[in-house]
């Protein structure tokens, strides 16, 4: 059993698994994220700790400023101020993809 099977099954199948697991308690008043746990531990399964980078922070604080500003123009019905602020939260948005993808990627091999 691998990490993706783990977070693929429903809490009863994880529940099934839990009851297998020697020494586990209180499995039947366990959550999914908590039979989780459980199951990664006995089965020696890591998952991946992921941190936001401050940009990241930086530019969701940034979408939220922009979301209170675009609503406000939607109470005063200005609708070409309104189309500024979705565009300007479309390109942050876009930004945070990139950051996205761009961790995701695979370090290139140094050459010899």
């Amino acid at each position: 059993m691998d990490a993706k099977e783990l977070l693929r099954l429903n809490v009863l199948k994880l529940r099934e698994e839990a009851l297998k697991v020697p020494g586990a308690v209180g499995v039947t008043g366990m959550k999914k994220d908590e039979l989780i746990q459980v199951l990664a531990k006995a089965h020696g399964i890591v998952f991946e700790q992921r941190t936001e980078s401050a940009e990241k922070v930086h530019l969701k604080k940034q979408i939220g400023a922009l979301q209170t500003r675009r609503d406000e123009a939607l109470g005063k019905q200005a609708h070409e101020e309104v189309a500024h602020w979705r565009r300007g939260i479309r390109t942050l948005k876009r930004r945070i993809r990139a950051l996205s993808r761009t961790a995701k990627a695979p370090a290139p091999a140094a050459a010899p």
